[in-house]
């Protein structure tokens, strides 16, 4: 488990009783756009065991698109700033990963991720670190479906740990433009018209995948970079549990039985930043997920703050305003999400 109790009661409760927008109709296939200020928004992408924080400073908007093909559910996410992205996908699905746009140069699960691999989450989960504004699609496939298409991808995916497949350019490029193509036809407006081929999609798929295979080792994550997520995660737990006591640096070195240097290690190459900065941004994202919440005038900016571990308001305000590019106070007054349904031909090959 890598998202914390306490943060997955909220979270849901907060995605719960948030008025997303829903569908008139339910097609197969169909295509969703998804305009949104909220990051937490992104975590509705990924199912219920997901959640998405604002990492670099700069005011967030994001746009997803979605299709929902017959054995494939493919998302195409660009964010405007850095995020960290936490994916628990569900155990009869497999989650695929490419970079498709920018220079986002993300960390997964304390690895690095270059441009062209392709990323593949069996289970026990993905805590992704996006440090860079960019693009990244994401493909959801069942695990017996994925083996009838790239037979030789069944060993890799019975690992428990992220696996990253090296591509050589051809086929990452080829593999880009086949999935490009299908997301910008689904986002035009005569989208009723487009039946996407499902067949030569998947061709090209596992002809991308399979060449990896034959030529190169994938690579598994490392058992010391899954002890790192593991202590990252440990000492997020001991924060939220001691939260008005502001714990400093020793004291949850202290807690956690982890010298200070593995420690700081450990969350530089987690999430790309010191311990301290680290849990000041997940406080502050807690706390704008609070203030974004439908019945947020209910509550004192005050309260909301020190409940997130902030005592000093000019301080809290002075970070939130450093990170969000916005205040406490205008947070409310942001554009609410958008998710603009399209319904494609059902005739989908």
């Amino acid at each position: 488990m890598l998202i914390s109790e306490r943060l997955r009661q909220e979270h849901t409760a907060y995605l719960e009783e948030t008025p997303w927008p829903a569908p008139a109709t339910k097609m197969q296939p169909d295509a969703r756009i998804l305009r949104t200020t909220d990051v937490a928004a992104l975590s509705t992408l990924f199912g219920d065991a997901a959640e998405c924080i604002q990492l670099t400073a700069g005011r967030f908007h994001a746009t997803a698109v979605t299709v929902q093909l017959r054995h494939l559910r493919m998302t195409r996410l660009t964010a405007s700033t850095g995020v960290q992205l936490r994916i628990e996908p569900p155990a009869p699905r497999l989650l695929l990963g490419y970079l498709s746009d920018g220079n986002p140069q993300p960390i997964a699960n304390g690895q690095a991720w270059f441009q062209t691999d392709v990323l593949l989450v069996p289970g026990g989960g993905l805590s992704l670190t996006i440090p860079n504004s960019g693009s990244t699609v994401w493909i959801e496939i069942d695990r017996e479906h994925l083996a009838r298409i790239v037979p030789p991808l069944l060993a890799v995916a019975g690992q428990d740990r992220a696996v990253t497949l090296p591509l050589s350019l051809p086929p990452y490029r080829k593999l880009d433009r086949a999935i490009s193509d299908v997301f910008e036809l689904a986002a035009e407006r005569h989208a009723r018209e487009f039946a996407p081929d499902t067949t030569i999609l998947e061709r090209t798929l596992s002809a991308a995948l399979t060449a990896p295979l034959r030529t190169s080792q994938p690579r598994v994550q490392r058992k010391t970079s899954l002890r790192r997520t593991e202590l990252v995660y440990r000492v997020e737990q001991y924060m939220w549990e001691h939260i008005e006591e502001a714990p400093s640096l020793r004291m949850i070195c202290a807690a956690t039985g982890a010298r200070m240097r593995s420690l700081i290690y450990a969350f530089e190459s987690v999430v790309g930043m010191s311990p301290m900065q680290y849990l000041k941004i997940r406080r502050l994202n807690a706390a704008r997920r609070k203030l974004q919440h439908p019945s947020a005038n209910q509550w004192r900016i005050a309260d909301i703050a020190a409940d997130c571990g902030f005592w000093h308001m000019g301080h809290f305000g002075s970070d939130y305003k450093q990170l969000f590019d916005i205040t406490p106070s205008q947070t409310s007054d942001l554009p609410a999400t958008t998710v603009d349904y399209l319904e494609l031909t059902s005739n989908a090959r």
